[in-house]
């Protein structure tokens, strides 16, 4: 049996870049668009000091790559890059950061945050964190614009990263305020899309539609947490002072965002405030002119594991199973999650693995559909892990050769109560593998 193809075929000639700010929800955006691309397409590290070797990151022809990497991202492919990122309102970045500081004991200034009870205004004007809130958006984006893209013979590690990061930066330190606007705005024009955090479902929905992949539905929020205490008039006044440079790119980047989504809102004929709408048209779209949707002919079979692309709703990121050795993705948060598979009309004997669930009374509760038929299923169940099997009749296939796999279920329950971890996501049942025959 064949794999699920993966959608690399979107970037044969370039490399999909999603540039990560820092305190931008970026942390749950990679989750989403991990999921676009098999595990091996996507180039590990995220951090400077992790990439180690340019030469072999070039090497590697990742289809992917997500990280706090700025401009200088472009070092590490050979083919050039398709950028998207992520803008948060700078002063909820700065003082996300501040929280982030004060919960997180391994960043560098989380000692010197608790013990000095250091509240928001000290942290806007310390010698030491002023630089966490100081301009964030443009620093980050424009992160490495000195970088020789000619000199790839290069390790870089914890030992050389400062080094190296001031040869990368040293023009920037001339730049004036317009300057620093108008090469973020040029970077961010340039790039293949931008949303907001402030607008993130919009945002992804109008990724989905410009790729053509279907809508992502529910995610989980990871990395976030109760941002406390009001901010002060006063540590207001001193983030604004500080900030004029972010302040003027956000409020340029915000318009140019209300723009495109009027422009795309009006062309799917849905009003700007009727999400839902406007996420059945995108999956519309998808159904139709996805790479999937035209790929021809039909495979007959299928063998599907979550080390490969996924398409589909309600799904946590990809983990894995040293007990199985394979990758799993929990369903979740929502009660219906979604998995589409393309092939030829049929008979089809439908297999699904599974690694783990929440309860022995989710199968009490357990729906299974395809392009909403509900069938019947048969359970083989050991402990935690075991096998779902159901048939497929050829009248519930379709001629696009979709087959929409739905997994309902109300049982869902926090990770955290059931497995007792630090996890407060919600979770039902741990899949590692689909197979499809024909029968």
């Amino acid at each position: 049996m064949s794999p699920v193809s993966p959608p690399i075929e979107q970037f044969q000639d370039s490399v999909l870049y999603f540039s990560h700010i820092p305190k931008t929800a970026g942390t749950s955006f990679t989750a989403i668009i991990d999921r676009f691309f098999p595990v091996d397409h996507i180039f590990p590290a995220q951090l400077w000091w992790d990439v180690g070797s340019v030469q072999a990151a070039r090497r590697a022809k990742h289809q992917l790559i997500r990280g706090h990497f700025g401009v200088a991202a472009a070092l590490l492919s050979e083919a050039p890059l398709q950028t998207i990122t992520l803008l948060r309102e700078p002063m909820a970045l700065a003082f996300s950061a501040y929280q982030y500081a004060k919960r997180e004991t391994n960043t560098a200034v989380h000692d010197l945050v608790v013990n000095q009870g250091m509240t928001f205004e000290q942290f806007l004007t310390d010698d030491q964190t002023r630089n966490l809130t100081r301009n964030r958006l443009i620093k980050s984006l424009t992160f490495g614009w000195d970088v020789d893209l000619q000199n790839t013979d290069i390790t870089i590690e914890t030992k050389n990263y400062r080094a190296t990061k001031r040869l990368w930066n040293q023009s920037r330190k001339q730049w004036s305020a317009d300057d620093w606007l108008a090469q973020s705005m040029q970077l961010l024009e340039g790039g293949l899309w931008f949303g907001l955090v402030e607008a993130f479902d919009w945002s992804l929905l109008m990724l989905c539609h410009q790729l053509s992949w279907p809508p992502i539905g529910p995610t989980a929020k990871l990395n976030r947490h109760p941002e406390g205490a009001e901010i002060s008039p006063q540590a207001k006044a001193i983030f604004q002072s500080n900030n004029a440079s972010d302040l003027a790119f956000y409020d340029c980047a915000k318009m140019k965002f209300e723009q495109r989504k009027a422009v795309f809102c009006e062309a799917l004929g849905v009003n700007s405030d009727d999400f839902e709408a406007a996420e059945l048209k995108v999956d519309k779209h998808y159904r139709k002119q996805s790479i999937w949707a035209r790929q021809s002919p039909k495979k007959h079979a299928l063998n599907y594991d979550f080390s490969q692309s996924l398409l589909g709703q309600n799904w946590h990121d990809r983990e894995w199973s040293e007990a199985h050795q394979s990758h799993f993705r929990w369903t979740g948060p929502d009660t219906d999650t979604v998995i589409d598979f393309w092939l030829a009309p049929g008979r089809y004997r439908l297999q699904l693995h599974y690694v783990n669930v929440v309860s022995d009374d989710f199968w009490s509760d357990l729906s299974l559909s395809v392009n909403d038929h509900e069938l019947n299923w048969a359970l083989d169940h050991h402990q935690q892990h075991g096998t779902l099997t159901l048939d497929i009749e050829p009248h519930m296939t379709n001629e696009s050769g979709l087959i929409r796999l739905k997994i309902t279920n109300q049982l869902m329950a926090r990770h955290h109560d059931v497995f007792q971890t630090d996890d407060h996501r919600m979770v039902g049942l741990a899949v590692t593998q689909i197979t499809m025959t024909a029968a």
